[in-house]
């Protein structure tokens, strides 16, 4: 959380708000976040009583916002390159729901082995074309991405609650995404890298809680198909069968 948050303090864009979500942690994770907002007050802390996971706690997080911007971040990641003022200028300039930037990946203190993570470029008008870019192998990652805080409550409600409110262990930006791209009208992307996602060294234990999670990731993915492709006049599955 120290280091997430010095990430953000060392951005160039300062009128922001910076929102804690609690996922009813039994750490020292309240005492920090609690400690930084005595500091610095454009921190909001939020909590759920019960562990919901990062979908829902992403969506909470959004829906208690006040900016016209969001950008979803983990606490254990890093900023870089003064990446929120570049974004948002994007966003400005352009009139975007959605700004992308590039990702890098990899272990902490091990920069030899991160690599960045590049996909398209360019500005999209018109949700008929972004919602194609799905089948270029665009990044459905959320946190690279800065998103208009109307469009990403949009993405909310076309979703019906099952879906947001479900455990879906690793599937939560690729659920969150698909609502994303239904809704949006204008796609960017900004080629600059701003985004660490930091890789935690494998153990047999978070081994074997990404293989428990396997099973029901596969098959939430099944149900989010089947979600859209009733919800979406079955363009999804039209574009792939025509592809």
């Amino acid at each position: 959380i120290k280091k997430i948050y010095s990430s953000i303090q060392r951005q160039e864009l300062k009128d922001i708000e910076i929102i804690f979500v609690d996922d009813a942690s039994t750490d020292e994770s309240a005492k920090v976040i609690k400690l930084l907002m005595e500091k610095d007050k454009r921190i909001v802390y939020l909590k759920n009583e019960v562990n919901k996971r990062a979908f829902y706690s992403r969506y909470k997080g959004v829906l208690n916002s006040k900016g016209n911007y969001v950008l979803v971040i983990d606490p254990d990641d890093l900023l870089i390159n003064n990446i929120l003022i570049k974004a948002y200028g994007t966003a400005i300039k352009y009139d975007l729901d959605i700004v992308q930037f590039y990702m890098m990946i990899g272990y902490y203190n091990s920069p030899h082995l991160w690599s960045d993570l590049k996909y398209s470029s360019g500005i999209l008008k018109g949700n008929s074309e972004i919602r194609k870019i799905f089948y270029y192998g665009i990044s459905r990652n959320l946190p690279d991405k800065l998103i208009r805080r109307e469009t990403f409550i949009k993405s909310i409600k076309f979703m019906k609650p099952e879906y947001y409110e479900l455990d879906y262990h690793i599937n939560d930006d690729d659920t969150a995404f698909f609502g994303l791209i239904h809704v949006a009208q204008s796609y960017g992307f900004l080629e600059q890298i701003g985004y660490f996602y930091i890789l935690r060294y494998p153990t047999p234990e978070n081994h074997k809680k990404f293989l428990d999670g396997l099973n029901s990731g596969f098959e939430s993915m099944a149900n989010i198909f089947r979600y859209f492709y009733y919800q979406s006049d079955n363009i999804f599955l039209l574009e792939s069968e025509y592809r």
